[in-house]
């Protein structure tokens, strides 16, 4: 499977070299497969008053302002990156939050009402 790639600081690559060049560093990468801004927002503003430099939030939500710790990402690249996180699953490097009901993440625990959304990014950020 050829992924899609893309271009950081004016250097076109793949999403393994991309995901290789943030692990090297030692960050993580929150891929936010979700359309709702407000968490989002509440998840990015987290991220920034704990200062966690080395987290970034792929999201694909078109009308969203990126800030230091997120980057909008296409859907379809969006489906490269979970497919690919299939690789990464035995690390903690890649963490996915994703609208899909089929698996028991922490976003379906809020939806039913199980979690707030403040004990959701608690949850999450206990992980990092």
């Amino acid at each position: 499977m050829t992924l899609t790639s893309i271009n950081k600081d004016g250097v076109q690559c793949t999403l393994e070299n991309e995901l290789e060049r943030i692990f090297n560093r030692g960050n993580r990468v929150i891929l936010y497969n979700y359309d709702n801004q407000f968490i989002l927002n509440m998840l990015s503003d987290s991220l920034d008053r704990l200062e966690l430099s080395s987290v970034i939030i792929w999201h694909c939500i078109e009308k969203y302002t990126d800030s230091k710790c997120t980057k909008k990402i296409d859907r379809k690249m969006m489906e490269d990156v979970i497919e690919l996180y299939k690789t990464y699953d035995f690390s903690d490097k890649i963490i996915v939050l994703d609208k899909s009901e089929q698996y028991g993440d922490l976003l379906n625990y809020v939806r039913n009402g199980v979690l707030t959304v403040e004990e959701m990014i608690d949850a999450l950020l206990y992980k990092i």
